[in-house]
Protein backbone atom coordinates (compact mmCIF):
# COMPACT_ATOMS: atom_id res chain seq x y z
CA UNK A 1 0.00 0.00 0.00
CA UNK A 2 1.18 3.49 -0.74
CA UNK A 3 2.43 5.54 2.18
CA UNK A 4 -0.18 7.92 3.51
CA UNK A 5 0.59 11.61 3.37
CA UNK A 6 -1.23 13.55 6.11
CA UNK A 7 -3.42 16.32 4.65
CA UNK A 8 -6.30 18.58 5.57
CA UNK A 9 -9.53 17.94 3.72
CA UNK A 10 -11.11 21.17 2.52
CA UNK A 11 -14.60 22.23 3.52
CA UNK A 12 -15.78 21.90 -0.08
CA UNK A 13 -14.52 18.33 -0.31
CA UNK A 14 -16.25 17.46 2.94
CA UNK A 15 -19.56 18.85 1.69
CA UNK A 16 -19.22 17.06 -1.66
CA UNK A 17 -18.49 13.72 -0.06
CA UNK A 18 -21.41 14.15 2.31
CA UNK A 19 -23.74 14.94 -0.59
CA UNK A 20 -22.53 12.17 -2.87
CA UNK A 21 -22.47 9.70 0.00
CA UNK A 22 -26.20 10.28 0.55
CA UNK A 23 -26.95 10.00 -3.18
CA UNK A 24 -24.87 6.83 -3.36
CA UNK A 25 -26.84 5.26 -0.52
CA UNK A 26 -30.22 6.26 -1.99
CA UNK A 27 -29.36 5.01 -5.46
CA UNK A 28 -28.38 1.54 -4.26
CA UNK A 29 -31.47 0.95 -2.11
CA UNK A 30 -33.31 -0.55 -5.09
CA UNK A 31 -31.36 -3.80 -5.13
CA UNK A 32 -31.58 -4.83 -1.50
CA UNK A 33 -28.23 -3.41 -0.46
CA UNK A 34 -29.79 -0.84 1.85
CA UNK A 35 -28.06 -1.92 5.04
CA UNK A 36 -24.72 -2.54 3.37
CA UNK A 37 -24.73 0.82 1.63
CA UNK A 38 -25.98 2.58 4.74
CA UNK A 39 -22.82 1.34 6.44
CA UNK A 40 -20.74 2.47 3.47
CA UNK A 41 -22.40 5.90 3.50
CA UNK A 42 -21.62 6.26 7.18
CA UNK A 43 -18.07 5.12 6.56
CA UNK A 44 -17.61 7.87 3.96
CA UNK A 45 -18.70 10.50 6.48
CA UNK A 46 -16.64 8.90 9.26
CA UNK A 47 -13.59 8.95 7.01
CA UNK A 48 -13.95 12.69 6.61
CA UNK A 49 -14.92 13.52 10.18
CA UNK A 50 -12.48 11.40 12.15
CA UNK A 51 -9.74 10.19 9.80
CA UNK A 52 -9.37 13.01 7.32
CA UNK A 53 -5.80 13.79 8.36
CA UNK A 54 -4.83 10.29 7.23
CA UNK A 55 -6.55 10.39 3.83
CA UNK A 56 -4.83 10.60 0.48
CA UNK A 57 -6.26 13.39 -1.63
CA UNK A 58 -6.17 11.23 -4.76
CA UNK A 59 -8.31 8.63 -2.98
CA UNK A 60 -10.86 11.32 -2.12
CA UNK A 61 -11.27 12.27 -5.74
CA UNK A 62 -11.49 8.63 -6.81
CA UNK A 63 -14.32 8.30 -4.33
CA UNK A 64 -16.04 11.39 -5.75
CA UNK A 65 -15.74 10.13 -9.33
CA UNK A 66 -17.19 6.73 -8.42
CA UNK A 67 -20.05 8.27 -6.48
CA UNK A 68 -20.82 10.61 -9.35
CA UNK A 69 -20.92 7.66 -11.75
CA UNK A 70 -23.22 5.65 -9.51
CA UNK A 71 -25.42 8.44 -8.18
CA UNK A 72 -26.37 10.55 -11.18
CA UNK A 73 -27.80 10.10 -14.64
CA UNK A 74 -30.26 7.62 -16.15
CA UNK A 75 -29.07 4.17 -17.15
CA UNK A 76 -30.73 1.44 -19.18
CA UNK A 77 -31.71 -1.82 -17.55
CA UNK A 78 -28.72 -3.52 -19.14
CA UNK A 79 -26.47 -1.52 -16.79
CA UNK A 80 -28.27 -2.49 -13.58
CA UNK A 81 -26.07 -5.50 -12.99
CA UNK A 82 -22.97 -3.39 -13.60
CA UNK A 83 -24.21 -0.93 -11.01
CA UNK A 84 -24.84 -3.70 -8.50
CA UNK A 85 -21.36 -5.11 -9.03
CA UNK A 86 -19.84 -1.64 -8.76
CA UNK A 87 -21.73 -0.95 -5.53
CA UNK A 88 -20.59 -4.23 -4.03
CA UNK A 89 -16.98 -3.77 -5.16
CA UNK A 90 -16.88 -0.27 -3.72
CA UNK A 91 -18.24 -1.51 -0.41
CA UNK A 92 -15.65 -4.29 -0.30
CA UNK A 93 -12.85 -1.89 -1.23
CA UNK A 94 -13.89 0.57 1.43
CA UNK A 95 -14.24 -2.15 4.05
CA UNK A 96 -10.72 -3.37 3.32
CA UNK A 97 -9.30 0.14 3.63
CA UNK A 98 -10.91 0.58 7.03
CA UNK A 99 -9.69 -2.76 8.39
CA UNK A 100 -6.13 -2.64 7.00
CA UNK A 101 -3.28 -2.98 9.41
CA UNK A 102 -1.86 0.42 10.32
CA UNK A 103 1.62 1.31 11.54
CA UNK A 104 2.59 4.60 13.16
CA UNK A 105 6.32 5.36 13.19
CA UNK A 106 8.09 7.92 15.35
CA UNK A 107 11.88 7.71 15.60
CA UNK A 108 13.73 11.05 15.69
CA UNK A 109 16.21 11.19 12.81
CA UNK A 110 17.56 13.76 10.38
CA UNK A 111 15.61 12.11 7.56
CA UNK A 112 12.36 13.88 6.74
CA UNK A 113 9.20 12.08 7.82
CA UNK A 114 7.64 12.01 4.34
CA UNK A 115 10.80 10.48 2.84
CA UNK A 116 10.89 7.73 5.46
CA UNK A 117 7.16 7.18 5.08
CA UNK A 118 7.50 6.60 1.35
CA UNK A 119 10.36 4.17 1.90
CA UNK A 120 8.55 2.13 4.54
CA UNK A 121 5.31 2.21 2.57
CA UNK A 122 7.05 0.65 -0.44
CA UNK A 123 8.19 -2.27 1.72
CA UNK A 124 4.94 -2.83 3.56
CA UNK A 125 2.15 -4.02 1.29
CA UNK A 126 -1.17 -4.24 3.11
CA UNK A 127 -0.04 -1.96 5.92
CA UNK A 128 -1.08 1.69 6.13
CA UNK A 129 2.09 3.53 7.19
CA UNK A 130 2.26 6.96 8.78
CA UNK A 131 5.58 8.45 9.89
CA UNK A 132 5.62 11.35 12.34
CA UNK A 133 8.32 13.97 12.72
CA UNK A 134 7.11 15.29 16.07
CA UNK A 135 6.29 13.47 19.30
CA UNK A 136 3.24 15.67 19.88
CA UNK A 137 1.65 14.68 16.57
CA UNK A 138 2.44 11.01 17.19
CA UNK A 139 0.85 11.01 20.65
CA UNK A 140 -2.22 12.85 19.39
CA UNK A 141 -2.89 10.36 16.61
CA UNK A 142 -2.19 7.30 18.77
CA UNK A 143 -4.80 8.59 21.21
CA UNK A 144 -7.35 9.81 18.66
CA UNK A 145 -6.97 7.13 15.95
CA UNK A 146 -5.16 4.16 17.51
CA UNK A 147 -3.17 2.10 14.99
CA UNK A 148 -2.67 -1.64 15.08
CA UNK A 149 1.06 -1.16 15.61
CA UNK A 150 3.63 1.46 16.56
CA UNK A 151 7.37 1.65 15.96
CA UNK A 152 9.35 3.99 18.18
CA UNK A 153 12.13 4.19 20.75
CA UNK A 154 11.68 2.01 23.82
CA UNK A 155 10.71 4.86 26.21
CA UNK A 156 7.84 5.79 23.89
CA UNK A 157 6.70 2.17 23.61
CA UNK A 158 6.85 1.72 27.38
CA UNK A 159 4.70 4.82 27.88
CA UNK A 160 1.99 3.39 25.59
CA UNK A 161 -0.05 1.05 27.78
CA UNK A 162 -2.24 -0.26 24.97
CA UNK A 163 0.62 -1.87 23.02
CA UNK A 164 2.74 -4.96 23.59
CA UNK A 165 6.32 -5.10 22.30
CA UNK A 166 6.83 -7.90 19.74
CA UNK A 167 10.11 -6.89 18.06
CA UNK A 168 13.22 -5.09 19.27
CA UNK A 169 15.87 -3.38 17.23
CA UNK A 170 19.40 -4.64 17.82
CA UNK A 171 22.76 -3.01 17.18
CA UNK A 172 26.11 -4.61 17.96
CA UNK A 173 24.23 -7.44 19.65
CA UNK A 174 22.39 -5.16 22.09
CA UNK A 175 18.91 -3.66 22.19
CA UNK A 176 20.10 -0.61 24.15
CA UNK A 177 22.51 2.23 23.38
CA UNK A 178 24.81 4.35 25.54
CA UNK A 179 23.89 8.00 26.00
CA UNK A 180 26.24 10.89 26.72
CA UNK A 181 26.09 14.54 27.69
CA UNK A 182 27.61 16.70 24.96
CA UNK A 183 28.98 20.17 25.65
CA UNK A 184 31.31 22.68 23.98
CA UNK A 185 35.06 22.97 24.74
CA UNK A 186 34.96 21.28 28.15
CA UNK A 187 33.13 18.34 29.70
CA UNK A 188 30.22 18.86 32.05
CA UNK A 189 30.65 18.11 35.74
CA UNK A 190 28.33 15.20 36.45
CA UNK A 191 27.75 16.35 40.01
CA UNK A 192 26.57 19.75 38.80
CA UNK A 193 24.14 18.57 36.12
CA UNK A 194 21.20 19.67 38.24
CA UNK A 195 22.29 23.29 37.87
CA UNK A 196 22.61 23.13 34.09
CA UNK A 197 20.05 23.37 31.31
CA UNK A 198 20.13 20.28 29.11
CA UNK A 199 18.81 20.00 25.57
CA UNK A 200 16.90 16.91 24.43
CA UNK A 201 14.73 15.77 21.54
CA UNK A 202 11.24 15.49 22.98
CA UNK A 203 9.84 11.96 23.09
CA UNK A 204 7.19 12.02 25.79
CA UNK A 205 5.99 15.56 26.45
CA UNK A 206 7.20 18.13 28.97
CA UNK A 207 6.58 16.54 32.37
CA UNK A 208 7.06 12.89 31.36
CA UNK A 209 10.30 13.79 29.58
CA UNK A 210 11.63 15.65 32.61
CA UNK A 211 10.75 12.71 34.82
CA UNK A 212 12.35 10.24 32.41
CA UNK A 213 15.66 12.09 32.01
CA UNK A 214 15.86 13.01 35.70
CA UNK A 215 15.43 9.33 36.56
CA UNK A 216 18.23 8.32 34.22
CA UNK A 217 20.61 11.00 35.52
CA UNK A 218 19.50 10.44 39.12
CA UNK A 219 18.97 14.13 39.69
CA UNK A 220 16.34 16.70 38.79
CA UNK A 221 17.33 18.47 35.59
CA UNK A 222 16.12 21.48 33.65
CA UNK A 223 15.34 20.49 30.09
CA UNK A 224 15.11 22.44 26.86
CA UNK A 225 13.05 20.28 24.53
CA UNK A 226 13.25 20.46 20.75
CA UNK A 227 11.12 18.64 18.20
CA UNK A 228 13.84 17.66 15.73
CA UNK A 229 17.36 16.25 15.86
CA UNK A 230 18.69 19.08 13.72
CA UNK A 231 17.58 21.60 16.37
CA UNK A 232 20.07 20.29 18.94
CA UNK A 233 23.27 21.89 17.61
CA UNK A 234 21.78 25.41 17.49
CA UNK A 235 21.03 25.07 21.22
CA UNK A 236 24.76 24.71 21.86
CA UNK A 237 25.77 27.24 19.21
CA UNK A 238 23.67 30.03 20.73
CA UNK A 239 24.27 29.06 24.35
CA UNK A 240 20.65 28.16 25.05
CA UNK A 241 21.83 25.09 26.96
CA UNK A 242 25.04 23.95 28.62
CA UNK A 243 24.77 20.43 27.23
CA UNK A 244 22.63 18.04 25.21
CA UNK A 245 21.56 14.50 26.09
CA UNK A 246 22.02 12.23 23.07
CA UNK A 247 22.93 8.64 22.09
CA UNK A 248 26.58 8.05 21.28
CA UNK A 249 25.76 7.38 17.62
CA UNK A 250 24.18 10.82 17.29
CA UNK A 251 27.15 12.41 19.05
CA UNK A 252 29.44 10.94 16.42
CA UNK A 253 27.23 12.34 13.64
CA UNK A 254 27.08 15.81 15.21
CA UNK A 255 30.83 15.92 15.80
CA UNK A 256 31.59 14.96 12.20
CA UNK A 257 29.61 17.87 10.73
CA UNK A 258 30.00 20.63 13.31
CA UNK A 259 32.77 23.21 13.67
CA UNK A 260 32.14 23.31 17.41
CA UNK A 261 34.59 21.57 19.71
CA UNK A 262 32.11 19.03 21.00
CA UNK A 263 33.04 17.08 24.12
CA UNK A 264 31.17 13.99 25.35
CA UNK A 265 30.78 13.31 29.07
CA UNK A 266 30.23 9.63 29.87
CA UNK A 267 27.34 9.10 32.28
CA UNK A 268 26.82 5.29 32.27
CA UNK A 269 23.25 5.58 30.98
CA UNK A 270 21.60 3.32 28.42
CA UNK A 271 18.27 3.72 26.61
CA UNK A 272 16.43 1.14 24.54
CA UNK A 273 16.65 1.22 20.75
CA UNK A 274 13.66 1.31 18.42
CA UNK A 275 11.02 -1.35 19.04
CA UNK A 276 7.76 -2.41 17.47
CA UNK A 277 4.60 -3.01 19.48
CA UNK A 278 1.10 -4.21 18.60
CA UNK A 279 -2.27 -3.38 20.04
CA UNK A 280 -3.70 -6.22 22.08
CA UNK A 281 -6.36 -7.11 19.53
CA UNK A 282 -4.24 -7.02 16.38
CA UNK A 283 -2.63 -9.76 14.34
CA UNK A 284 1.13 -9.49 14.16
CA UNK A 285 1.96 -11.33 10.94
CA UNK A 286 1.64 -8.41 8.50
CA UNK A 287 3.41 -5.89 10.70
CA UNK A 288 6.27 -8.24 11.57
CA UNK A 289 6.69 -9.16 7.90
CA UNK A 290 6.75 -5.45 7.07
CA UNK A 291 9.45 -4.60 9.62
CA UNK A 292 11.50 -7.68 8.74
CA UNK A 293 11.61 -6.39 5.15
CA UNK A 294 13.45 -3.20 6.14
CA UNK A 295 16.74 -2.93 4.28
CA UNK A 296 20.14 -2.04 5.71
CA UNK A 297 19.81 1.65 4.89
CA UNK A 298 16.40 1.99 6.49
CA UNK A 299 17.48 0.10 9.60
CA UNK A 300 20.52 2.37 9.92
CA UNK A 301 18.25 5.41 9.72
CA UNK A 302 16.19 3.94 12.57
CA UNK A 303 19.36 3.34 14.57
CA UNK A 304 19.42 -0.47 14.43
CA UNK A 305 21.16 -3.22 12.47
CA UNK A 306 18.48 -5.89 12.62
CA UNK A 307 15.28 -6.91 14.41
CA UNK A 308 14.75 -9.57 17.05
CA UNK A 309 11.35 -11.17 17.47
CA UNK A 310 10.22 -11.65 21.06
Amino acid sequence: MLAVTPIRVTKLETELLSLFGRRFKKFCEFDGLNKLLTDVGRSVIRLIESRCVLCKRQEIYKCLILLLFLGFGKFEEVYIMIKRIACTMFAMMFSLSLTAESLYVFVPTEVRANVMQTKIGELCNGVEVTVFGRAKDFRKQVKGNPPTAILSLSPVIEASDSFNTVMKGVKKGQDVEDYVLVSVDKPLEVGAIGTKRIGVVDLLGRKPMEKFVSGLLETKVKLKRVTKVEDLLPLLTFGSVQGIFVPTSLYDQLKSKSNLNLIATTINVQVGLASAALSKASSKEKVMKCISAFDKELNATLGVEQWRTL
